[in-house]
């Protein structure tokens, strides 16, 4: 239960540097003055806590259940969708490391649209995720007890994650747009 709580933590403060980190990309897009050291410290900086959010969530998973009974109680839709949505960032997150280099050079149509398409992908897998994520750690630190105040928690952030999602990912394709002048 330690490494639950410890991993709940971990998850809260990476979800606050994944809103540095929007926030940053935010005043970046919209003054058009990027400083690479600011972004790259902060995106690896959430790289690193995303990892070792990871790490030890696959650690909790694998090493702390009993291997000898594979029944996962708590397992349903929303705990399957909230591993599918993590496998996507892991997969996706080297790709949204290179993707803003690659739209610079000026790929072509296929693949400026593959990019941007790959990037909605992973706004939507980041944010989801956070937003399933926020309420279990909640009630794993003990901060949240009442099931229905959860239900309606884990709605709004649901709500919030793809509405954040699809303004963000417009909003940055607009930008491209007007940077790559597509």
């Amino acid at each position: 239960m330690k490494l639950k709580k410890i991993n709940a933590v971990l998850s809260l403060v990476t979800i606050l540097g994944l809103l540095v980190h929007l926030t940053n990309e935010m005043i970046t897009y919209t003054l058009f003055i990027y400083n690479p050291v600011v972004s790259k410290v902060i995106g690896f900086s959430l790289m690193g806590l995303f990892l070792l959010h990871g790490g030890l969530a696959v650690t909790i998973l694998f090493v702390s259940h009993d291997s000898h009974n594979i029944e996962y109680k708590k397992l349903n839709k929303r705990t399957v969708f909230q591993r599918a949505t993590a496998g996507l960032v892991v997969i996706l997150l080297p790709l949204h490391i290179i993707s803003f280099d690659l739209m610079s050079k000026g790929p072509g149509p296929v693949v400026y649209v593959l990019l941007e398409v790959s990037r909605f992908l992973y706004y939507g897998s980041v944010l989801i995720h956070a937003g399933l994520s926020f309420g279990n750690a909640l009630v794993t630190l003990g901060l949240l007890e009442n099931r229905k105040k959860k239900r309606i928690l884990d709605l709004i952030m649901l709500i919030l994650s793809v509405v954040i999602t699809i303004a963000f990912g417009i909003y940055i394709t607009v930008c491209h747009l007007t940077m790559f002048n597509k």
